[in-house]
């Protein structure tokens, strides 16, 4: 499996890491109480929107590669019935152009 660069990684992942940073430092730090409440629920916001972004990204991802499934099947339906038509076609024109057989 090829792995992602950085510059075309999810926004997810780091937004991810920086909540869990923060909540960490919410639970762990000694900063005043009003401040340990603003990391807390920042973190807690982050790490939820984190998540939900993935699942919807997961989601449309899913949803796109469905559509081009369903895309290649039509196009390779039409080419069958196009290669049918053209064999049906073939054999018709043989029987009606055949030499008649006298016996």
């Amino acid at each position: 499996m090829k792995k992602a660069s950085v510059a075309s990684r999810p926004i997810t992942e780091p937004m991810a890491w920086l909540s869990v940073a923060l909540l960490a430092a919410a639970w762990g730090a000694e900063v005043g109480r009003s401040w340990q409440t603003v990391w807390l629920h920042g973190g807690l916001l982050g790490l939820v929107s984190a998540v939900g972004l993935s699942y919807a990204s997961r989601a449309v991802q899913a949803r796109q590669a469905a559509i081009n499934q369903a895309h290649a099947d039509a196009r390779l339906a039409a080419a069958m019935l196009l290669q049918a038509g053209e064999h049906t076609a073939t054999v018709g024109y043989a029987k009606v152009n055949a030499p008649a057989v006298t016996s």
